[in-house]
């Protein structure tokens, strides 16, 4: 597991859970949050497995605080082991994880994987080839579905 935490004035910070095997995409995720320069701390994990129990771990807490789950989870389509529809599958029937949006990530042009992908709620289908104004798009349209804007977590 790599924990990024980004220092900002602002006082509450995005949460961020991103599940990608590919060391370089992550790095590439992670240039491409600093250039939108909102405050986050993100968690990543290779495999969904090792996501999943993470999540589990953070649900079982959920009594105590919101702000043990993530407000938004990158989730990449293609990992080892579970793929990533099988993740998303778990995170969107599970009671307290599936209200959080999940951007799925992959080099995938199948139609079936972007239709298997969008029949879950709250889940937005993202190319890994996607220019930076999309990815910016999507991570707006996100963090307002989540309420999390309000906490100043991501810039106008």
């Amino acid at each position: 597991m790599f924990i990024l935490k980004i220092m900002s004035e602002q006082t509450s910070k995005l949460q961020l859970l991103v599940v990608e095997d590919n060391r370089c995409d992550l790095e590439i995720l992670e240039v491409h949050f600093k250039k939108m320069g909102f405050a986050y701390e993100m968690a990543s994990f290779r495999t969904g497995e090792e996501a999943v129990q993470y999540l589990h771990g953070r649900a079982a807490l959920e009594g105590l605080s919101r702000r043990t789950l993530p407000d938004l989870i990158f989730l990449d389509l293609k990992l080892p082991g579970e793929d990533g529809l099988e993740i998303l599958r778990k995170i969107k029937t599970h009671p307290t994880l599936k209200t959080i949006p999940v951007i799925v990530m992959t080099a995938s042009t199948n139609p079936e994987d972007i239709a298997e992908t969008c029949q879950w709620g709250r889940t937005f289908f993202l190319p890994k080839s996607a220019e930076f104004p999309v990815l910016r798009e999507m991570l707006r349209q996100s963090v307002a579905i989540t309420g999390a804007e309000k906490n100043e977590g991501m810039p106008n």
